[in-house]
C-alpha cells in the first residue's frame, strides 16, 4: 500500500522540443530511472536557477516602464481607430515607418535588463 508521504495525484504538463524530449528520454535510460522519477530527480535535487531579486528602486523603474509602455497601447489603439475612419491624411507607409520605430524603442527597452 502506498503511503499519502508517496502518494503522487497531481499531474504536470509542459511542452518540449522533439530534441529536447529525446535528450531526457537519452538520460533517464542512462541513469536507469523512469521519465518521471529522472525529470523530478534533476528538479528537486540540483536546482540550476536562482530566483531573480529585485530592488526596490529596480522594481518601481519597471513598474513606470509597465506603465509607459500602457500608454503607448492606448496611443496606438487611439491611432488605429482614427486610421480606420480614415480621419488621418498621412499614408500606410508612413504609418508602418512609425510603428517600427516605436518597435524598436520597446525592443532597446526589454534588453536593458
Amino acid at each position: 500500500m502506498t503511503s499519502l508521504k508517496n502518494k503522487r495525484d497531481v499531474r504536470l504538463s509542459f511542452r518540449l522540443s522533439l530534441e529536447e524530449q529525446t535528450e531526457i528520454k537519452s538520460q533517464s535510460k542512462i541513469v536507469g530511472l523512469s521519465l518521471s522519477d529522472y525529470i523530478r530527480k534533476s528538479l528537486m535535487s540540483n536546482p540550476k536557477f536562482e530566483p531573480v531579486k529585485f530592488s526596490h528602486e529596480n522594481l518601481e523603474l519597471k513598474k513606470s516602464m509597465i506603465f509607459e509602455i500602457k500608454k503607448i497601447g492606448n496611443n496606438l489603439n487611439q491611432i488605429s481607430r482614427h486610421s480606420n475612419q480614415n480621419k488621418f491624411d498621412f499614408s500606410c507607409i508612413e504609418m508602418q515607418s512609425k510603428l517600427i520605430n516605436i518597435e524598436r524603442l520597446l525592443m532597446d527597452i526589454s534588453m536593458e535588463k
